[in-house]
């Protein structure tokens, strides 16, 4: 990841549990400049790259679901 990236997850980190009163350990700091992914698919057929969009267009469709479930009718 981007030397930026990490900084910015870092800070947003480091923010996020200052207000709830907690300090960020060194491992999990360490672990904001990475994105793992877990796949099920071999390397032969899938590529990182090709992980990563596919990553983030299931994203999209979660936060869809997740509209659709706030301000869907149940009946």
């Amino acid at each position: 990841m981007p030397p930026a990236v990490a900084d910015e997850r870092r800070r947003k980190l480091r923010e996020a549990l200052q207000r709830q009163g907690y300090t960020v350990s060194k491992a999990r700091l360490a672990l904001a400049g990475w994105t793992l992914l877990v796949t099920n698919a071999p390397a032969t057929l899938i590529s990182v790259a090709e992980a990563l969009v596919l990553y983030r267009a299931r994203w999209q469709i979660e936060l869809l679901f997740k509209l659709w479930k706030q301000h869907g009718r149940n009946r």
